[in-house]
């Protein structure tokens, strides 16, 4: 308050004495027009100055626009005169006008801006070439002397500092590893154009990757179905000579602004992505949008702190893709390796063994001091398992605020296709918060494990209960690989239906086909399929099990209400805890 007094006062005082002050527009014309000598041009300059230094300090400036333009005229008008009076050549209004140009794209930072205005004021073209020559020069100097206009430097002495925005924005910083779809639907090399039209039919999708043995061989799209319908394809023509071989792929490396190139020069709607010859995603626009969005709100959603490699062994990466062990536990550890080895050598997948060190929460796992040699021994233990199976094996060991999200980041920078961990069937809180953190932030298929034996090998006979959801087919997709270490099985397939619901449909027969022909050729035939009327679905199951000697029961459960039905109790959790054979417990990818 006192401030703003004696500025106003001070100012009335200047105005009463100079009139000419009163009059800004006719005081800017005047040096404009080049009628000011030097001793004028030096006292409007500071009159104007300090009067202008006045309203800043009482905290209610009037602005800086019309001040820089009345400092540029005088300087102008001074530089002017003194060609004059030293070399007998000056032009008084064209120095004015370029000065004042000249001061105003150096305090803004707005060149082309003050040469555009000053030349609309004037409309001389004979002004143009001063005038870029003057604000250019001002511009570059003040740009090498103090980065950043007048205006930014007064928010930072207020106590605003506004973050720098990259040029390249986004499109430099994520990758496409970031942005894609890390589970995708794909067909298979050897499907026919009548099966790839029903495919189609049931998803939503535009487009699929064709792939064979788990490399991706093409792609096909509807243009694709509309193209074979026009040439009358035979609907038993092998997709292979209908889809779109070849196609444009990215690395999981590659920058979103290849990827948006790619999209826009080549007209294309997705982009697989492809590591190592194996598809590991697929991008669309769809996809891109999300990921901007998602990059603009970030600061509004507290981050995670990620995990810290601390410990890596690799061997040759031969496989096609990757069996997740997280190792925890000594014991289960030969059995946990003799699954994964078996499992990976069918698929022709590597094995990544890891393990997370869990740091409290108040400590940053980047700074903290751990010791990793007991986890080392561990995980070379498991390592060696499956060396000698001859499958390729790695191993990490990861320091993280949860055992969950050390799982899920290794999953990711590996790219997982699924996570196979043991499971003790116990109400267990520390299990709980692990399982959530991998539930919540992984994306490949998940299997739990209980194991009732130590050699994976002598589990023969296979009950699978489903109910018809996606998690029961993956159940049944799985089960050849989970099986992989016996020649010999058999497996029952069995529904259990309440009182007054429907027979069982034959929506199953296509999956228990290709489970049959998954199958080795001496198991093929010891499929069975049954169905039970019962009210109590667990009492249910677990008499079937024990009526048919079962090694090993495989259920299926949703990824969102798997943790519930852990840690609350339900029906998968209640037939593994009171099953006395190995229990499998499959969880659908996103």
């Amino acid at each position: 308050m006192a401030r703003g007094a004696i500025a106003g006062g001070l100012t009335g005082l200047t105005l009463a004495f100079l009139a000419d002050f009163r009059d800004s527009s006719g005081l800017q014309q005047r040096l404009a027009a080049g009628d000011a000598g030097i001793p004028y041009a030096l006292g409007v300059l500071g009159v104007r100055l300090g009067l202008t230094l006045l309203a800043c300090w009482a905290e209610i400036p009037g602005g800086l626009f019309f001040p820089s333009l009345v400092f540029g005229a005088a300087i102008g008008s001074v530089v002017s005169r003194l060609e004059e009076t030293w070399l007998g050549l000056g032009h008084p209004a064209t120095y004015a006008l370029a000065g004042m140009g000249a001061f105003f794209g150096a305090v803004a930072k707005v060149p082309m801006t003050a040469i555009a205005m000053v030349f609309e004021l004037t409309t001389n073209f004979n002004l143009v070439l001063p005038l870029m020559v003057s604000v250019t020069t001002a511009y570059l100097v003040a740009e090498k002397l103090a980065p950043g206009s007048l205006y930014e430097h007064l928010l930072r002495l207020s106590g605003i500092d506004l973050p720098t925005v990259p040029q390249d924005g986004i499109w430099l910083q994520l990758t496409a590893e970031e942005v894609m779809q890390p589970r995708v639907e794909v067909l298979a090399a050897n499907f026919t154009l009548a099966e790839t039209v029903q495919a189609f039919g049931r998803s939503h999708h535009r487009g699929f990757p064709v792939v064979q043995d788990g490399e991706l061989v093409g792609i096909v799209t509807q243009t694709d179905l509309e193209q074979a319908q026009q040439r009358r394809e035979r609907p038993d023509v092998p997709l292979s000579q209908v889809m779109t071989p070849n196609p444009i792929v990215v690395a999981p490396q590659d920058t979103l602004a290849r990827v948006l190139y790619l999209l826009s020069h080549y007209k294309l709607s997705r982009l697989p992505v492809v590591d190592r010859r194996h598809l590991v995603g697929i991008i669309t626009r769809s996809d891109i949008l999300r990921a901007e969005v998602e990059r603009l709100h970030v600061e509004n959603t507290p981050a995670r702190l990620g995990s810290y490699l601390v410990y890596q062994r690799r061997s040759p990466a031969a496989g096609r893709g990757t069996v997740l062990v997280p190792v925890a536990n000594p014991e289960t550890i030969p059995v946990l390796a003799q699954l994964a080895a078996a499992m990976a050598r069918r698929w022709g997948f590597e094995v990544e063994f890891c393990h997370g060190v869990v740091v409290a929460p108040r400590d940053r796992p980047t700074e903290t001091v751990v010791d990793v040699e007991p986890a080392i021994e561990l995980l070379e233990q498991a390592r060696m398992e499956v060396l000698t199976v001859g499958v390729p094996a790695h191993c990490q060991v990861r320091i993280a605020q949860s055992a969950g999200g050390a799982i899920a980041d290794a999953a990711r920078d590996s790219h997982a296709n699924l996570v196979v961990m043991g499971w003790r069937s116990q109400r267990d809180e520390t299990f709980g918060q692990t399982l959530e953190g991998l539930v919540q932030q992984s994306r490949c298929d998940l299997v739990l494990v209980k194991f009732a034996t130590a050699d994976p090998s002598s589990l023969q006979r296979w009950l699978v209960p489903v109910a018809g959801g996606p998690n029961a087919r993956r159940a049944l997709e799985l089960l050849p690989y989970l099986s992989a270490a016996n020649s010999v099985v058999s497996v029952v397939v069995c529904q259990v239906l309440r009182p007054g619901e429907e027979s069982p449909s034959e929506f199953l027969e296509p999956d228990i086909e290709r489970l049959r022909e998954a199958l080795p050729q001496s198991a093929r035939g010891a499929v069975t399929t049954v169905a039970l009327c019962a009210t109590d679905v667990v009492a249910a199951i677990l008499d079937l099990a024990q009526s048919y000697r079962c090694d090993a029961l495989v259920l299926g459960a949703s990824r969102e209400s798997l943790l519930s039905k852990l840690v609350q109790g339900n029906i998968p959790e209640e037939i593994a805890r009171q099953a006395e054979c190995t229990v499998f417990l499959v969880c659908k990818a996103f």
